[in-house]
């Protein structure tokens, strides 16, 4: 089973107050933050990962590690971990085997025809550009393919592009005023989905 939690960017608490909820073990990789939307981002979807084992187990303390290539992982706790955070949308997936997670915001796409066309296939190209939907559509095929490398089946951005996308969780988010996002994994199913509100 792959977990996943979700929460709003909005909801995040300012950088101090962050910094001061989250445990020391987990804070791996923020002090390389400049730019403050970064920082306020990879700060929240690291409480949520606190939020997170603090669910599914609790009786550990583990630590993150970020690798050179950016993969998150836990030291002295047996689930894998997969961190996204967007400008809408935090994201983290925890599984016992290696899991991947992405989350995107429509908002970030604005022309998913050129998109598709550089990155996917041509026949998903031709789908998306006659899609109904061609934001959501690309964004479906993309952050499927991005959880998919976060779980490491492909080591490059174009080899994981270039294949058929994977089979796993994608969702379609809506905030109250209609901002939609896109929620994909990739993983061992099945896919249990928490919503959670951030502490501070």
């Amino acid at each position: 089973m792959t977990h996943l939690f979700l929460a709003l960017t909005a909801a995040a608490p300012d950088p101090d107050t962050a910094a001061a909820l989250l445990a020391p073990r987990l804070f791996a990789g923020c002090e390389k933050k400049r730019d403050p939307r970064a920082l306020r981002e990879g700060l929240a979807v690291r409480l949520l990962l606190q939020c997170a084992l603090a669910s599914l187990c609790p009786d550990l303390s583990p630590r993150l590690t970020i690798s050179e290539g950016g993969r998150p992982f836990l030291c002295d706790c047996p689930l894998f971990v997969s961190l996204s955070h967007s400008r809408d949308r935090l994201a983290v997936a925890l599984s016992e085997t290696p899991c991947g997670v992405d989350v995107e915001d429509e908002a970030a796409v604005h022309d998913p025809g050129a998109l598709a066309r550089r990155f996917l296939p041509s026949e998903e190209a031709a789908a998306i550009a006659a899609s109904d939907d061609p934001v959501l559509h690309f964004l479906q095929a993309f952050t499927l393919r991005e959880a998919a490398l976060k779980r490491g089946d492909e080591d490059t951005l174009c080899r994981v592009m270039a294949q058929p996308p994977p089979p796993g969780f994608s969702r379609i988010l809506c905030l109250p005023d209609g901002r939609r996002s896109v929620l994909s994994a990739v993983g061992e199913g099945p896919f249990a989905l928490t919503e959670c509100t951030l502490p501070g």
